[in-house]
């Protein structure tokens, strides 16, 4: 049939474009990439960022790529709730600190119940108790399954989505479309509802056959040159996530990270481990395992109008040559601003104690402005020698949180500690100075002495 034939040359050009652009992806990485052990490095990821074409003017359903995206970004966002918020309050209950004022972060929401919407993958049961969480999947694994089950539909997917998901919990992330094969996710906590259309979604998850027909063609051209950058770059490689990044080379990479090693190990996942549904997956995995073993820092973009992304935001220019600025749209950047949960870091930051630092360090780097001479301190006594310091610097009780391990202290203090820190260097560097001069003239007086001596007594 004409049907199929369009069908299978489309999975045939889906596999030569597949395998080219991941070959060039890992020419470039391996390009910038240095087989030396580099004492820093800078990783950079620039992502296309939040996509709802309702907001911009496009059509007004979102596709499957587009999911992608939203997807990435809500890892991306589940990585800054984890590192600014969660892992501080899980330092303060560690360190036995508390902060009455700080009561607010147990509300405060996190992307994660949509995360494991989206890619949370089946756990056997282990008890009675959790037989209602055993048949719950992810929309990534509801799609993979679906595609390769016979007689299943666009249709079939979203209504199999919505059953699983139709508990009370689960309201607020997930609402029935105004068709059978529409839906709509509720990101960045409820912020910014996307309505997505699973038209083509099965048919783009199915693995074509043909596809890794373009593959063996490239193996085995007769053109050398051809076959040998394929075969080189290519060989045994089972997911599109290697080659991918720079310094992740191979299934043994992968599986060494801990955020996918379960999803690689699993019987169902090693089945599936050829999956197109489940590759975006494990390529974010792979990212996210690369970014956490950084010293991360998160750059906030926000639109200042709904079509920022599309157009430039000034208006052409009027007659006279001057161009009209366009004003912002306050509403949406206070969606974005509570989506990012930018505010609650920054309420975080600024009635929290940010600033801390292991007391052996503490006193090693600031004993300095002890009155007098330093006194030496046992193994075990830095707490109360610190405690000490700090009351005769005369520093606030609110400024400052002693811990089981740790001191914390308020934005602001670490700087004032180390302005005065280089004071007192200062002065103790210009003494020394000061003393070693005296010694060196003293030390010069006294040769002079010495020679004008033996000068005199050869006169007489």
């Amino acid at each position: 049939a004409v049907s199929d034939g369009i069908e299978s040359l489309q999975g045939f050009v889906v596999g030569l474009y597949s395998e080219a652009f991941h070959v060039l992806v890992a020419l470039i990485n391996r390009a910038v990439a240095t087989p030396a052990n580099t004492a820093a490095s800078i990783v950079v990821v620039d992502m296309p960022g939040f996509q709802n074409p309702a907001t911009c003017g496009r059509p007004s359903w979102a596709t499957l790529d587009e999911l992608w995206h939203n997807y990435t970004q809500e890892r991306l966002q589940m990585m800054f709730h984890d590192r600014t918020i969660t892992h501080l309050k899980e330092k303060y209950e560690t360190e036995d600190i508390n902060l009455p004022d700080l009561d607010y972060l147990s509300d405060i929401s996190t992307p994660q119940p949509l995360v494991r919407l989206i890619d949370k993958q089946s756990i056997a049961r282990a008890s009675q108790a959790d037989l209602n969480q055993t048949d719950k999947r992810g929309l990534l694994w509801l799609l993979d399954e679906e595609a390769i089950f016979p007689g299943s539909t666009d249709e079939s997917f979203v209504e199999r989505l919505l059953i699983q998901y139709s508990d009370r919990h689960s309201e607020e992330l997930i609402k029935k479309g105004p068709t059978e094969s529409h839906f709509i996710l509720q990101h960045f906590q409820g912020t910014n509802p996307v309505l997505y259309n699973s038209k083509g979604w099965l048919k783009s998850s199915r693995e074509s056959p043909n596809a890794k027909t373009s593959v063996q063609l490239l193996h085995e051209s007769a053109d050398g040159n051809l076959s040998g950058l394929f075969l080189k770059y290519r060989s045994g490689v089972s997911t599109t996530i290697s080659g991918s990044f720079v310094g992740v080379e191979g299934n043994q990479s992968l599986r060494r990270a801990s955020s996918i090693r379960r999803a690689f190990t699993s019987g169902t996942a090693g089945i599936k481990r050829h999956s197109a549904a489940l590759q975006v997956k494990f390529q974010i995995d792979g990212m996210i395992e690369q970014l956490r073993r950084t010293k991360i820092k998160f750059v906030h973009c926000f639109l200042p109008q709904h079509s920022a992304g599309l157009c430039d935001v000034r208006s052409p220019g009027s007659p006279n040559g001057q161009q009209e600025v366009v004003t912002m749209n306050i509403p949406l950047i206070r969606s974005q601003l509570r989506g990012s949960q930018l505010l609650d870091a920054v309420r975080l930051h600024k009635i929290g104690f940010p600033d801390s630092l292991g007391y052996s360090d503490f006193w090693r780097r600031f004993s300095v402005l002890c009155s007098g001479d330093v006194p030496l301190i046992k193994l075990g006594e830095e707490k109360a020698a610190i405690q000490k310091l700090l009351d005769d610097l005369d520093i606030e009780q609110s400024s400052y949180r002693l811990g089981n391990t740790q001191i914390f202290l308020r934005s602001g203090v670490m700087a004032q500690f180390e302005e005065e820190r280089y004071e007192r260097l200062g002065d103790k560097i210009v003494s020394l100075q000061a003393h070693c001069r005296g010694f060196l003239a003293r030390r010069n007086a006294k040769k002079l002495r010495s020679q004008e001596t033996r000068a005199q007594w050869k006169r007489l």
